[in-house]
């Protein structure tokens, strides 16, 4: 009887560890970087509001159309004149989804982020 009790009470917290662990949901903060069209580009979430920015193309567009989808995937909209689906991965990336391309952005550091491993990611 101990021995089927301490199993039980073993199993219950294995089960909740791995359901914590995988329902984690991620806070829309911080600063992003990462490549689209071969040009580097800045994403930052400060309180409801979206700044998406490039040094390189000189390109800025700045929203508070943030509509939430689901647990950690939200729908960004800039005027209409360009839209994403966000997925944060982690604490650290998150993936903009595009005309059936995603990329990957990770969170800006004190390192460029190809120190990082950074990876382009297209799904065609």
């Amino acid at each position: 009887m101990k021995k089927n009790l301490l199993f039980v009470f073993f199993l219950f917290l294995i089960l909740t560890s791995i359901y914590f662990i995988y329902s984690k949901e991620y806070q829309l903060q911080g600063t992003y970087q990462g490549m689209i069209e071969k040009n580097l580009y800045t994403i930052s979430f400060d309180n409801n509001k979206v700044n998406f920015f490039s040094s390189i193309t000189k390109e800025h567009f700045s929203s508070t159309e943030i509509k939430r989808i689901d647990k950690n995937k939200y729908k960004i909209s800039f005027n209409d004149k360009l839209e994403f689906i966000l997925k944060i991965q982690s604490n650290s990336e998150i993936i903009l989804f595009n005309q059936n391309k995603e990329y990957a952005f990770l969170k800006k550091s004190d390192s460029p982020i190809w120190e990082k491993g950074y990876e382009y990611r297209n799904n065609q």
